[in-house]
């Protein structure tokens, strides 16, 4: 069952993407702003590399902000993206591998995927790394059981947080806390 939680924690991931396609290739030419203010980031006992990916990161986000780059607003005014849009990416997104396996090497060739079907409830356990503040953690909960309370209702599979007996993990944590996941 490992390999259908990647894959499907991938298509979660895809399917926030999933309306995404860029109708005006046509940017206009960026000049180098100002360097951005980047706020301190970092948690008590969080590591370096953990703490050089945030700074990196709000960094791209602040100067992406500061050209105009990034949106801010939730976009509902002006998303040209109709049901066919949707649909088409979805089945992108869904029902294709971005990637095949050519000669043991992989090489970007999108290839029909197989499709699998979680048959029984799901049961998922979010763990958060011990440098997630209670905060973080108290809103990630709820972004996550209201996500999953949607995706229950339209699907009509049972799906559920638990404290424990997962058959879905959900690891919140820094690259430090990343990098340790490795074996599990």
């Amino acid at each position: 069952m490992a390999p259908f939680r990647t894959w499907a924690l991938a298509s979660f991931c895809g399917l926030a993407l999933a309306g995404c396609e860029l109708t005006d290739t046509s940017l206009p030419a960026v000049t180098a702003p100002p360097k951005p203010s980047v706020p301190t980031v970092g948690a008590p006992g969080q590591s370096e590399a953990s703490k050089a990916l945030e700074r990196y990161y709000s960094s791209v986000q602040a100067n992406l902000v500061s050209q105009g780059l990034l949106r801010t607003d939730n976009g509902t005014r002006d998303a040209p993206f109709t049901s066919d849009v949707l649909a088409r990416n979805f089945e992108r997104v869904a029902l294709f591998e971005e990637y095949a396996s050519v000669g043991g090497r992989l090489v970007a060739r999108q290839t029909a995927s197989r499709l699998h079907r979680w048959e029984k409830p799901i049961r998922m356990q979010l763990e958060f790394g011990p440098t997630v503040s209670a905060a973080k953690r108290s809103t990630d909960r709820a972004a996550v059981a209201s996500y999953a309370a949607r995706l229950s209702r339209v699907s009509g599979l049972p799906i559920r947080q638990v404290k424990s007996g997962a058959n879905f993990n959900i690891f919140i944590v820094n690259e430090s806390g990343r990098r340790a996941l490795g074996p599990r």
